[in-house]
């Protein structure tokens, strides 16, 4: 049963290319420029319904049952410079799943294509709440508004009238009762 090893785990977020991943396995006395070391690709759905891949990158050295893992940022795209293109083009994260990584950096996807200089787009993950989310979570239900609204009626801070006269007042919020309720004006 092989062993997994994690290598500058602190790191992750700030690894942005494929080469900075590569320089990380350059520190191990096994990783030369002529090694290969394979791309995992793991999907991970968020709350948002958003599909995003979690990276590592896995290099098996010379003792077989220890295996090195470095991970990246989670992302749902990546850059790189294709094989036969001059310009960087974009590509779906899960493409690079099952790659192959050589020691200079050059990429092998699993179909056999050929990419150079791969650059990873992080993926936007909500670290913090936002202004509106802390509003959200933050709101109380209707049944605390309806405990509130009783608790404050029944210490003589709401004073009701039953008249006809007045005009009524929706409170759909309020609790069904069999006469009506009416405002003092």
């Amino acid at each position: 049963m092989p062993t997994y090893h994690r290598l500058a785990p602190d790191g992750h977020a700030a690894r942005r290319t494929i080469a900075d991943a590569l320089e990380v396995l350059h520190t191990l006395p096994d990783f030369s420029d002529t090694s290969y070391a394979r791309i995992r690709v793991q999907r991970l759905r968020l709350p948002s319904g958003d599909l995003v891949g979690l990276i590592q990158l896995e290099f098996t050295g010379s003792l077989p049952e220890a295996i090195y893992v470095i991970s990246l940022p989670t992302a749902a795209r990546f850059r790189a410079k294709w094989l036969g293109c001059a310009e960087r083009r974009g590509g779906d994260i899960f493409a690079l799943d099952q790659a192959t990584v050589d020691g200079m950096g050059n990429v092998t996807l699993a179909d056999g294509r050929l990419l150079q200089a791969v650059e990873i787009i992080p993926a936007r993950l909500p670290m913090t709440p936002s202004e509106l989310d802390w509003r959200i979570f933050s709101r109380p239900d209707p049944s605390q508004i309806k405990a509130a609204l009783r608790r404050w009626l029944r210490r003589g801070r709401g004073f009701l009238l039953r008249t006809p006269k007045a005009p009524r007042v929706s409170a759909s919020f309020m609790p069904r009762r069999s006469k009506r309720i009416y405002p003092l004006l």
